[in-house]
């Protein structure tokens, strides 16, 4: 996308359609997803697999008619959401804009379905295709930003994108029926535990409604801005979620469905470690990210994105974006781990009620900062809040004992010094290599030196002070050689 689209008024236009169907509509979805795991540890528990079998049949069933009509819905209205969401837009990058809404609306539909399939293969234990799809659904999209993109311009881009999704879908019926996992079409919808799922649903439904309501207050606003403010902040906001994808996913994902099967068996003390883990894995692996985002924006932004269309004006455009979105990764992936603590107990009213909180507060900060920093600033004020969240999720849970507050500090306090001496040691650096040395070095360079100097220095401190995550990670990795050369 940088490549062929960089920070134009079409890019601008895709990244408004593409992110309709979820700002409007994907609160269903996502409630589904987050509801199956912890459902069906409770289905597997107390009910018969016969029993089992008919919930999610009949779960299915109401999840495809509830989200095709939702789906027609926006169809029908992709004009007036489209204006709604960027009013700033005008002539042919509006109708630009509609046209992708329209091609790219249907994913609605396909993504609750396929988040609830993959929300059944993870609580069967069944990790491999949920995590392997989404890559090969990247590559799908790449490719069509890349052939359909260069034959079709960014109408292409929708295209791709909606051919991917419907990919996804296909792709997870075999491991389903591998899982053993059938599938019957049925006319009632009456199992109690479908009842159950619904309830439970509503609190992070209405939590991802009011944060669709930020979303929308953010695109508004963002719309005024220069062009290519929308895809600045896109870009910088994809580019931190990567870590999260990459690194955090692949270790939460289990970590959810062992916490539900706990919590379903009342192991309490064996949840709470579990729990407390997977908070000290978290802080361990994102501290470091965080600081290499901080100080490597440029290099990284140049590296992978400064080629063709993305010019050194969307380069500092983007630096921006990317260091106020780096200064929030921590509370990024603290609200995505703590949310998963909540959903395995099946509370989701206390995620909802601090995430609501936390919208509230990233509204406002939008409003107030957008008139310091433009678009930096609608960064910033999101990474705000989600150290809002964060902090107010890890009180509640100190408070009901889940996570102790002495634990918690015991491993914050050595990260956080080997954090700050990351930092010093880009600084050292910086200022012992000349400019003239800077260039001949390059940007690749520079920031594998860096990389592997402050990674160095991270690993002493921590080592230093006994980190026992650190630890678990030289174990495994040993076991992992040892595995190898059997």
């Amino acid at each position: 996308m940088a490549l062929m689209f960089g920070t134009s008024a079409a890019n601008d236009a895709w990244l408004i359609a593409s992110v309709i169907p979820n700002l409007f509509f994907g609160s269903v979805s996502g409630a589904i997803t987050v509801t199956t795991v912890p459902i069906l540890s409770e289905a597997d528990a107390q009910y018969s697999q016969e029993s089992t079998n008919v919930f999610i049949s009949q779960a299915l069933v109401a999840i495809g008619i509830i989200t095709l009509v939702l789906n027609i819905v926006a169809e029908i209205f992709a004009p007036l959401i489209t204006r709604l969401v960027a009013p700033g837009f005008r002539g042919n990058e509006l109708q630009l804009a509609i046209t992708m809404a329209r091609i790219v609306m249907p994913t609605l539909w396909i993504q609750a379905l396929a988040g609830f399939f993959s929300g059944i293969l993870q609580q069967r234990e069944q990790y491999s295709a949920p995590a392997a799809i989404p890559v090969l659904i990247n590559i799908v999209r790449i490719l069509g930003i890349v052939v359909l993109g260069r034959f079709m311009g960014i109408i292409g881009v929708a295209v791709g994108f909606t051919v991917g999704t419907a990919l996804q879908f296909t792709l997870l019926i075999g491991p389903l029926r591998r899982a053993k996992i059938r599938l019957r079409p049925t006319r009632h919808l009456n199992h109690p535990l479908l009842k159950k799922m619904g309830r439970i649903s509503v609190p992070y439904f209405v939590n991802s409604s009011v944060n669709s309501v930020e979303i929308i207050v953010d695109r508004v606003l963002s719309s005024y801005l220069v062009t290519g403010s929308i895809a600045a902040i896109n870009y910088s906001y994809t580019l931190v979620q990567v870590p999260l994808t990459l690194l955090l996913a692949p270790i939460t994902t289990p970590l959810l469905t062992r916490l539900s099967q706990q919590y379903s068996d009342d192991d309490l003390d064996e949840f709470r470690h579990t729990a407390f883990r997977g908070m000290e894995l978290t802080l361990f692996i994102l501290a470091p990210v965080t600081m290499w985002f901080i100080t490597l924006r440029i290099p990284i932004l140049v590296v992978l994105f400064q080629h063709g269309a993305f010019t050194i004006r969307s380069t500092q455009l983007t630096a921006t974006t990317l260091l106020a979105f780096s200064l929030g990764i921590p509370g990024f992936g603290m609200v995505f781990y703590l949310r998963n603590l909540f959903f395995a107990s099946k509370d989701t009213k206390v995620p909802a009620r601090y995430g609501i909180i936390a919208i509230m507060c990233n509204i406002a900060g939008d409003l107030v900062l957008v008139h310091v920093w433009q678009a930096a600033g609608l960064s910033l004020s999101t990474s705000i809040a989600n150290w809002v969240n964060a902090t107010l999720m890890m009180m509640h849970l100190s408070k009901t004992n889940v996570l102790k507050y002495s634990q918690f500090k015991k491993t914050l306090s050595p990260i956080l010094l080997a954090s700050m001496g990351m930092l010093a040691t880009w600084a050292i650096v910086r200022l012992a290599i000349s400019p003239l040395h800077l260039r001949l070095l390059g940007e690749l360079s520079w920031a594998a030196v860096n990389l592997v100097l402050s990674g160095i220095v991270y690993v002493f401190i921590l080592r230093r002070y006994n980190n026992e995550m650190l630890d678990w990670l030289e174990t495994l990795i040993k076991k992992r050689l040892v595995s190898w050369n059997r």
